[in-house]
């Protein structure tokens, strides 16, 4: 049972009355909310489930943002199977925030193209030799840039694969409708390479981009493969 895993975790002893932990356990795919000793649990009883969920929300963020603080810096690192540590509460938290807040990731790509799309004038002026004209040079040819957004790419599917998973025990945590996140995520497959191949494939794309944000984003989901992997 419940007190027994808790036990076995060392969250309590056998003679423990009373248990002093406050957070998320997960136990037999059901989460269990521990709320702070003063709280009023007959009249969270009468809330609806919906009402729960807030409370419950309202609650993983204050220890998220109380564990964020340096001055409030503790060491509540990640107990084991079923416990969300401080480390492991952080990046569920920023992936969720970070899909409500930008989607999916999306691959940015450059090719270099002829006599087409957006001008390159550096590159242009020294590959072209110009026509006279009577106020400029006239260029007949030209080297053009041509971008492109992926938006179904292997690392797309791999974000994908993620954000489902965490979203089907933990979305409530940031996103009231668990709907939503299935709603969205239909719309791509899930990639099927092993997480090892995965994690090599994250590195090697962080290796060509520069956005703040991507770059963030790769790193967590990368994190996230390592620690579910054991890699």
């Amino acid at each position: 049972d419940l007190r027994a895993f808790l036990t076995s975790k060392g969250v309590i002893v056998e003679d423990d009355i009373f248990i002093h932990f406050v957070g998320l356990v997960y136990f037999k795919g059901k989460p269990y909310i521990f709320l702070p000793r003063n709280s009023d649990l007959n009249k969270f009883q009468q809330y609806s489930i919906a009402e729960k969920e807030k409370i419950a929300r309202e609650l993983m963020s204050s220890i998220h943002m109380y564990q964020q603080s340096k001055k409030n810096s503790i060491d509540n690192r990640d107990n084991g199977e079923g416990f969300i540590g401080e480390e492991n509460l952080t990046l569920i938290i920023s992936l969720l925030d970070d899909f409500n807040l930008n989607g999916l990731y999306k691959r940015r790509s450059k090719r270099k193209i002829y006599n087409a799309g957006k001008i390159n004038w550096k590159k242009t002026i020294h590959s072209f030799q110009p026509y006279p004209s009577d106020n400029s040079p006239l260029y007949l040819e030209y080297e053009g840039v041509s971008k492109r957004t992926e938006f179904d790419s292997e690392i797309s599917k791999i974000h994908a694969g993620i954000i489902y998973d965490i979203s089907k025990d933990l979305g409530w945590l940031t996103y009231s409708e668990p709907a939503y996140y299935e709603s969205v995520l239909n719309s791509i497959g899930r990639s099927e390479l092993s997480e090892e191949i995965q994690i090599a494939t994250i590195k090697k794309e962080l290796d060509t981009i520069y956005s703040e944000r991507d770059i963030y984003l790769l790193k967590s989901i990368s994190n996230y493969l390592e620690k579910n992997s054991g890699y």
